[in-house]
């Protein structure tokens, strides 16, 4: 799947109109247009912005556009960190307790706080 393909379907996905992505990353009209009818590459600048209207991770965006190369296993991490970012204060609390309970479910290792509280 190329980017152009990519693009739309994160557009599909989010019910979002090349208007709406326009708005949103601040990209001309005329370029956005480009990108989707393959007449012109994603650069660095148009990535970044486009990833900033889909609030996702910058990484993403550069994987899927071909300007960054190696795994792609890491692209759910970097999701999550946006995530995680993006949460308040209560939401983080709740994302970290759901790990938390993820991670004990498994068997995982639980890693302990400096004063010997379990995570």
């Amino acid at each position: 799947m190329d980017f152009a393909d990519w693009l739309f379907k994160e557009l599909i996905n989010r019910d979002m109109t090349q208007a709406e992505l326009v708005r949103l990353s601040g990209l001309s009209t005329a370029l956005v247009s480009r990108i989707l009818s393959r007449k012109r590459g994603v650069g660095s600048k148009a990535c970044k912005s486009i990833a900033r209207a889909l609030d996702m991770p910058e990484e993403i965006v550069y994987r899927k556009a071909g300007l960054l190369s190696g795994s792609e296993e890491p692209h759910a991490l970097a999701e999550l960190i946006q995530l995680y970012l993006s949460a308040n204060r209560e939401e983080r609390e709740i994302m970290l307790e759901l790990a938390r309970e993820l991670s004990r479910r498994s068997g995982k290792q639980v890693y302990e706080k400096t004063d010997g509280r379990k995570l």
